[in-house]
């Protein structure tokens, strides 16, 4: 029994929906435990067929080229090791080439797909022989470099000739790929800030309609809810050049949920770029997912811990804080951000009506939401006492023995900054949510707060250091951000600092290079933060803002810095 083939990469489960498939898909899924699983792309459906047809024969052989996104996707832990108790050998061939996850070759140069496709791609050969045990081991090869010579190789190779790595994959993984995993035992010893520091949290709202639900300023926002409201949808959809109705969002739903109420609010777009937004917090309305109702809780004073979990390009810079609501793209473009609120505001009735929110957390029709520490009291009253301090209420002093959520979220926040923390614990950051090690020492821990807490200040764009412009713009124009590029100091010319240029003749002097290159879970800060604004003009309030954000990731990078020359060693003492 031979089952080969070249099947279709993804449609998102859309097709192929017949129950007997999607029955044996369920063994893929037992026991995951996700919000979000991604195993009914028809790639997935496929093997799990030939996987079936083999096992009802006894024995055979899976030829597949396909998608390679479940040699180590987090969700297809499950399939990988269902995979390894039917085969007896397996053998796969990561072909690499993804676009989306920007694959480059080891020695740095560029990475080509074999297909004229942006998904990566493998070829798995599966054999099950009669009568042989479950797999232990999986047989791994990689190709990496332009299209050319991966034909090459492939047309001069096989299975016997192929250079094989041999990998153990073990629980609850199961990777078909290698992962350098020295420091496993010692970071799995430290709490999870998902679960065992903090209770309630989810992703970031997704729109499905960002140009229409997001806007620059207050007033535009306005405009288009008060349009919305008084168009009928066809209307809607020829003004605002809409695309067809979809799953998700349909502009009868927008307008109906408009007509219904909400809040006008600030929402962190992407890192420093805030915009303005309609907040109704009703699902499939004017947003798709708006993910209320713990999302309600940053339209009260709160702060908002964000995180990607499993960056797709290994990012393990996808770290920020927010005190409003927060976009699915706030921290990355390329995954979904979790936040996780100091405090949750979530309903008392949470099966009642859903009515208008206000600013005040209340619902129409049902009793007012109640604001709760959403942090694991029992971990952290734990480790306080290890240190010699008492966990107290609100606004309290270390130095007198106590410490509050707003300390311990400083904390958190200076260690996940530490360049030494994400490089020791690489690997295991690009798989699961952030582990924070809780240190007994109550001076360090003292410091990282104060470190923790000047960054929050600067993201925030709160700290008062951000007055203190190291940029100078006074060229004179119409402001309009027309090409960006950076231009470095070049004397000769009479260049002496940085400059970032919005057009032809205006630019922001003095940004030095280590500040235009600073990232953020993939973005350019200070490139993304203009092209996004591209034929804008720029008011006095963004010129500012731009030049506080340059103050803010010069700021940030010192702290990174005096992080790590006080930590003494890892694990923390």
């Amino acid at each position: 029994m031979v089952v080969l083939g070249n099947p279709p990469y993804a449609n998102f489960g859309r097709m192929n929906r017949g129950g007997w498939i999607l029955g044996l898909l369920k063994d893929y899924k037992e026991g995951l435990h996700e919000k979000k699983l991604n195993l009914d792309d028809d790639f997935i459906k496929f093997i799990r067929f030939a996987q079936w047809r083999i096992d009802k024969t006894g024995y055979g052989i899976l030829g597949f080229i396909t998608n390679n996104t479940y040699l180590d996707g987090i969700t297809h832990r499950r399939m990988r090791e269902s995979l390894m108790q039917s085969f007896s050998n397996i053998y796969v061939l990561d072909l690499h080439g993804s676009v989306k996850k920007k694959d480059k070759a080891p020695d740095g140069s560029e990475d080509k797909n074999v297909f004229d496709i942006q998904l990566g791609v493998g070829v798995s050969l599966l054999v099950k022989r009669s009568g042989s045990a479950a797999a232990e081991r999986v047989n791994h090869s990689q190709l990496w470099g332009n299209r050319s010579k991966k034909y090459e190789t492939l047309s001069a190779t096989d299975v016997s000739s192929t250079n094989w790595s041999s990998l153990t994959p073990t629980p609850k993984y199961f990777f078909f790929a290698p992962k350098e995993f020295a420091m496993r035992q010692e970071y799995e010893t430290f709490p999870s800030i998902a679960g065992d520091l903090f209770l309630n949290y989810n992703a970031g709202i997704q729109t499905k309609r960002d140009n229409l639900v997001y806007h620059f300023t207050r007033n535009e926002i306005e405009d288009v809810v008060h349009q919305i409201q008084s168009l009928d949808p066809n209307e809607i959809a020829q003004r605002f050049q809409l695309p067809p109705d979809g799953r998700d969002w349909r502009v009868a739903w927008a307008k109906s949920d408009a007509n219904r109420g909400g809040t006008f609010t600030r929402v962190l777009y992407h890192p420093f770029d805030f915009r303005w937004t309609y907040y109704t917090g009703r699902t499939k309305g004017f947003m798709a997912y708006p993910r209320y109702p713990l999302m309600a809780s940053a339209l009260q004073p709160n702060l908002l811990l964000l995180c990607v979990r499993n960056a797709r390009r290994g990012n393990v810079d996808s770290f920020f804080v927010a005190n409003t609501i927060v976009d699915k793209d706030a921290v990355s473009p390329f995954d979904n951000v979790t936040f996780f609120p100091l405090y949750a505001r979530l309903p008392e009735n949470p099966g009642g009506k859903q009515g208008q929110l206000s600013l005040h957390g209340q619902r129409d029709g049902t009793a007012p939401t109640k604001a709760q520490l959403n942090l694991k009291r029992d971990v952290i009253e734990a480790w306080g006492k290890r240190m010699g301090l008492r966990f107290g209420e609100k606004h309290t002093d270390i130095h007198e023995g106590v410490f509050d959520a707003e300390s311990l979220t400083s904390y958190v926040y200076a260690i996940l900054w530490s360049t030494s923390y994400r490089v020791r614990y690489t690997e295991l950051l690009r798989i699961e949510f952030p582990r924070v090690p809780l240190t007994a020492d109550k001076k360090l821990f003292a410091f990282l707060v104060e470190k923790g807490e000047e960054l929050i200040s600067l993201h925030l764009m709160e700290s008062p250091k951000l007055a203190n412009f190291i940029t100078r713009y006074e060229q004179p124009g119409d402001h309009t951000v027309e090409k960006v590029r950076y231009i470095e100091p070049n004397p000769k010319a009479g260049i002496k600092t940085g400059r970032v240029y919005i057009n032809g003749a205006q630019y922001f002097d003095g940004v030095p290079k280590e500040v235009w290159e600073f990232q953020i879970g993939g973005y350019q800060v200070c490139e993304k933060w203009l092209k996004d604004r591209k034929g804008r003009r720029l008011s006095s309030d963004d010129i500012d803002h731009y030049q506080k954000i340059a103050v803010a990731l010069a700021e940030t990078i010192r702290l990174m810095r005096e992080i790590d020359e006080i930590i003494p060693a890892w694990p923390l003492p």
